[in-house]
C-alpha cells in the first residue's frame, strides 16, 4: 500500500521526481507482484512510465512488466524497445532474456521480414540478442539483396546448419574481404570442412588480403593441425610466399599451444 501511494504521489509532483527514487518503486512493485497476474491495477500504474521520457525509468517499468506478465507485455515492451536506442547493450541483453519463447520468435521474425534501411540496424540489435538467431539465418541468408553487409555478415557467422552454406557460395567469389574473413570464421565456427570449403580455404591462402590469409591458415590448421604429413605437404606444395607463411606461422601456434597444454 505505501508503494502504490508513493507511486501515485510521484505522478502529482512529476516535474520534481528523484528518479532513482521512482525506479526503487518500479523495481519493489515489480519484484512484490512477481506472478501475480490478477493485480491489473498495479500493472495500468507500472504502464504509466513505459514511455518516460527517461530511459532508465522506462526500462524499469518493462523489467516489471515483463516480470508480472510476460506473454502480454512482450509485444508493448518490443515495440518500445525498437525507439529506445540509448539502451545500453547490457540493458538491450538483459531485456531480451524474456523474449526466448516461439511466440517471441515469430514476432521478432516478422520484424525481420518488414525491416527497412532505417530501422534494420536496431532489428538486428535485438534479435541478434534473443537465444534462436540461428533460426534466423536461413531468411536472412535467402533474402541477401534486402538487407546490409552488416546483416549478412552477422547472418554468416551464425550459420548454424551445413546447407546453409550453398547460399552464400556466390559470396566466396566477392571483392569486398569483409565477406571473406565471416565466411571463414562460419566455416571455423561450425567445424564444417567439405572438400568446397577446404578447396576455398586454400585458395584464400593465396589472397592479397592479410586478414584473409591468416584466418584461412587459422581454419586448416584448426581442423588439420595434428595430422603433421598433411600440413607438411601442404607447405611444401605452397608457391606463394606469403600464403606458405601464414600456415607456418599458424602451425607454429598450434604446436606451442599442445606443448603447453602437455606441459
Amino acid at each position: 500500500k505505501i508503494c502504490i501511494k508513493k507511486l501515485n504521489s510521484t505522478k502529482r509532483i512529476y516535474s520534481n521526481i528523484n528518479t532513482k527514487k521512482i525506479c526503487l518503486i518500479i523495481h519493489t512493485l515489480g519484484n512484490f507482484y512477481y506472478g501475480n497476474k490478477s493485480s491489473n491495477f498495479i500493472n495500468l500504474e507500472i504502464e504509466n512510465f513505459i514511455k518516460h521520457k527517461l530511459d532508465i525509468i522506462s526500462f524499469e517499468a518493462c523489467i516489471c512488466l515483463l516480470k508480472i506478465n510476460n506473454q502480454y507485455y512482450c509485444p508493448i515492451v518490443l515495440q518500445e524497445i525498437l525507439v529506445r536506442e540509448n539502451w545500453s547493450n547490457r540493458e538491450l541483453k538483459y531485456l531480451m532474456h524474456f523474449f526466448n519463447t516461439h511466440e517471441s520468435m515469430l514476432m521478432i521474425l516478422k520484424l525481420i521480414e518488414n525491416c527497412n534501411k532505417d530501422n534494420e540496424k536496431r532489428i538486428m540489435e535485438i534479435a541478434s540478442r534473443t537465444d534462436f538467431f540461428e533460426n534466423f539465418v536461413n531468411y536472412i541468408l535467402k533474402n541477401i539483396n534486402k538487407f546490409s553487409i552488416d546483416t549478412i555478415c552477422l547472418a554468416i557467422r551464425n550459420i548454424n546448419d551445413p546447407d546453409d552454406f550453398e547460399l552464400i557460395n556466390h559470396l566466396k567469389e566477392e571483392s569486398n574481404w569483409v565477406y571473406q574473413v565471416n565466411i571463414i570464421q562460419a566455416i571455423m565456427r561450425l567445424n564444417y570442412f567439405s572438400q568446397n570449403n577446404f578447396d576455398y580455404l586454400l585458395k584464400s591462402l593465396s589472397s592479397p588480403n592479410w586478414w584473409i590469409r591468416k584466418r584461412s591458415a587459422q581454419a586448416i590448421i584448426q581442423y588439420y593441425g595434428s595430422d603433421v604429413d598433411l600440413i607438411d605437404s601442404l607447405i611444401e606444395r605452397i608457391d606463394d610466399k606469403f600464403a606458405k607463411d601464414a600456415l607456418i606461422v599458424e602451425s607454429n601456434k598450434y604446436e606451442i599451444n599442445n606443448f603447453i597444454e602437455l606441459v
